[in-house]
């Protein structure tokens, strides 16, 4: 659901329109549409549930004349706020398989992060800019590596 809010300098009433349509292109789909006359408002304008993923084109009008445009996109909740606890189990495990010695624990962890962002249950955005902390914990874990295997000769 989304808001746009109206309001006039002036206290003549305009027409303000918002029509939500599926960003396929063509515009032939609209999800949602409201309209107020007033000097000032509130639109109010909700995607059904049916949709639950996929991006949308917000047109406004005003007075019959285009004002502007908003492209939002939804995504699919897959795992309904478990992520960390699965992530948590799932690199817990596989650390805990390569218990043995510290660079099988690390090499695991590695494992189990790398297939928690595969598997989708975590993200961590690009390879460049804020989300690439999945990069520096993999560079990290083979600086571990490395000074293990010096410690270990």
């Amino acid at each position: 659901m989304f808001l746009v809010l109206v309001s006039s300098v002036t206290a003549a009433p305009k027409t303000v329109n918002i029509t939500t349509y599926v960003n396929d292109g063509t515009f032939k789909n609209p999800v949602c549409s409201s309209q107020i006359t007033a000097s000032n408002g509130t639109l109010n304008c909700q995607i059904p549930l049916t949709y639950t993923s996929g991006s949308f084109v917000i047109l406004v009008y005003e007075n019959g004349v285009f004002k502007g445009s908003r492209t939002i996109t939804l995504k699919q909740v897959m795992f309904a706020g478990s992520e960390i606890m699965l992530s948590v189990m799932m690199i817990t495990t596989l650390v805990g398989l390569g218990a043995s010695s510290g660079i099988g624990a690390v090499v695991f962890g590695v494992v189990g992060l790398i297939a928690t962002v595969s598997l989708g249950i975590l993200t961590g955005g690009s390879i460049i800019g804020m989300g690439s902390g999945i990069l520096w914990v993999i560079i990290a874990a083979l600086l571990l590596i490395h000074k293990m295997g010096n410690r270990i000769q």
